[in-house]
């Protein structure tokens, strides 16, 4: 009742009093722990409510509410995962931005809370080593002080005795305890472990802070010198950090169907200025998740999308959100456009192609199908000549004239069909048949550069396709 009157805080309490009464119901024990993870996932603690959740898991007996939390620990430490990475990755790459001054400060604090956290430790630590032995009673159904009729009859007696006054058999006890226990302090829960891991130990590992410690560990520059410096370190560092955020978003829309907070988080990576790939997925996200319900989130998506990336399919999509012509490329295809491309680049025309007709063949609805056919286009122009390769892109600009690679393939198409001639000659200046320079125009005068994102340029024509 008071989850649902809003009073989060009061709930908690008492679902937390709920646990420490034995239940003969372990359905209602685990829907308490159930309650308390979901407080966790509300103030974005995934660690903290994975916990919970696991725990309602073992003690549930509803089977349909047990098959339906486990989907949603499943997605929960998916999305641990993910945010921790980022919080992770984050926090060193501000500090990779920080000054000397900056970043001595910042650790100089960061020792001070240490510092303070182990004397507090180490104040407990005596506490407990000084209430050590007072507890020491047996009182399991062997004890001689269960309810016997001859329990106390054995106390003084010179053949037996009481066993705390025999020096010989609490030292050999003591040390029998310690072999098997380890040197333990009167807690709760002692022989669950020597230390049980809290939930600030698995955020600490999660986020890369939980170290045994290090002699060092009051000096700033101890922190400092760990701090990444290479470029190329730290470009794989925000690299990593946009996939998994970009995931995250994805991950908060698909698994809980929080919008909001996966809009925010997708914009919160485009101000971040992700590489181009990432960008263009999360703008597509943005968009195709709010431009029916919410408008007003999808605009600034839908406007970047239209005049950063005017001529790409994501474009397409935002201008024309209910065609049925729109189709998201997959990994897979874009793998394979990528193999292909290295193929091309390294001259294996041949294979090149094959991989493309390949590709083409298990994927032809792919979005990157028109691309894959304009590079096929070039692999001819290199083996086959200007006719062959001319034909096919007269073929692209008819199937996919509204695309930018049909746009492309009639930009070429009017420069390779142009009434541009030259006289083609060897390197002593001698005239070559026109016959074989147009065999090998392609490999000469006509050389088509690449890049990564299909960029194409024809350096002698001046004319640069995007």
């Amino acid at each position: 009742m008071a989850n649902k009157a809003g009073k989060k805080d009061e709930a908690q309490e008492y679902f937390r009093k709920s646990l420490k009464e034995k239940v003969s119901d372990g359905q209602v024990r685990g829907l308490t722990y159930y309650e308390i993870g979901k407080g966790y996932l509300d103030k974005n603690d995934y660690i903290g409510a994975g916990a919970y959740y696991d725990s309602a898991l073992v003690v549930m007996t509803y089977e349909p509410s047990k098959v339906l939390l486990a989907d949603q620990s499943v997605y929960i430490k998916k999305i641990s995962k993910n945010y921790y990475l980022i919080k992770k990755n984050d926090s060193i790459l501000n500090l990779a931005k920080m000054t000397p001054e900056q970043k001595t400060d910042f650790f100089s604090k960061y020792i001070a809370k240490i510092k303070a956290k182990e004397e507090k430790e180490e104040l407990e630590r005596r506490r407990a080593e000084r209430s050590k032995g007072f507890d020491t009673g047996d009182y399991n159904s062997t004890s001689i002080f269960a309810n016997s009729s001859t329990s106390f009859a054995d106390f003084g007696v010179a053949t037996k005795g009481f066993y705390f006054s025999n020096t010989g058999t609490v030292s050999k006890g003591t040390q029998t305890f310690k072999q098997i226990w380890g040197d333990r302090a009167l807690i709760d829960n002692w022989r669950f472990s020597k230390k049980m891991t809290t939930l600030d130990d698995m955020k600490n590992d999660a986020l890369g802070t939980a170290a045994a410690p290090n002699p060092r560990r009051f000096e700033p520059a101890y922190y400092i010198e760990q701090i990444p410096t290479d470029m190329a370190q730290l470009e794989h560092l925000k690299k990593d950090r946009d996939t998994a955020s970009l995931g995250l978003g994805v991950m908060y829309q698909n698994y809980f169907t929080n919008t909001p907070l996966a809009t925010k988080t997708l914009y919160n990576l485009v101000d971040a200025k992700p590489e181009e790939k990432v960008m263009l997925q999360a703008l597509y996200e943005i968009f195709a998740m709010n431009y029916e319900k919410n408008p007003q989130a999808a605009e600034r998506a839908k406007q970047i999308l239209l005049k950063d990336y005017p001529y790409t399919s994501y474009a397409e999509f935002a201008r024309n959100p209910k065609s049925n012509s729109f189709v998201k490329s997959s990994g897979d295809v874009e793998s394979q456009y990528k193999q292909a491309f290295a193929l091309y680049e390294s001259e294996k025309f041949g294979e090149s192609k094959d991989v493309i007709d390949k590709t083409i063949q298990q994927y032809p609805k792919d979005a990157l199908v028109p691309k894959l056919y304009l590079l096929n286009a070039f692999n001819s122009g290199k083996t086959s000549g200007k006719e062959v390769m001319i034909l096919q892109l007269e073929q692209i600009a008819l199937n996919y004239g509204k695309t930018p690679e049909g746009e492309k393939a009639k930009e070429m198409l009017n420069y390779l069909k142009s009434d541009l001639t030259f006289q083609a000659t060897d390197n002593k200046g001698n005239t070559i048949p026109q016959n074989v320079a147009d065999a090998n125009s392609n490999a000469s005068d006509q050389q088509l550069q690449f890049n990564a994102r299909g960029s194409k340029e024809i350096p002698r024509s001046r004319l640069r396709i995007r």
